[in-house]
């Protein structure tokens, strides 16, 4: 057996606050922003223009798995009469994933 095997797991916690502590005033803006860029490869692979003898059978197995768990929180206050008091938190998650399991070219198996 040929296995590759891959586990990714992924916690994000954004957050922002804006306060404005003035009576009359104009008031206030925060945030926050996560980012994150998750890029995996897994392979399994009998390469090219190999010889495989075997008893038994031939197997060529790739597994991948991606937990991701993302949180974006935002508060704004202010205790007077305030024009603006604004907050915002964001989380921005690309995930790119290839798994494969594959024989090369010009290869032979004997199971």
């Amino acid at each position: 057996m040929v296995a590759a095997g891959s586990d990714t797991a992924f916690f994000a916690l954004t957050g922002g606050a804006a306060f404005n502590s003035s009576l009359i005033g104009a008031g206030s803006v925060g945030g926050a922003v996560g980012l994150a860029l998750l890029d995996n490869l897994t392979e399994a692979r009998i390469g090219a223009s190999a010889q495989v003898q075997s008893a038994g059978d031939v197997k060529v197995v790739a597994t991948s798995t991606q937990d991701i768990f993302a949180f974006a929180a935002g508060m704004a206050a202010g205790p007077g009469l305030n024009y603006l008091n604004a907050d915002g938190s964001v989380n921005l998650i690309s995930v790119k994933s290839a798994t494969r399991a594959f024989i090369g070219a010009d290869t032979t198996v004997n199971a």
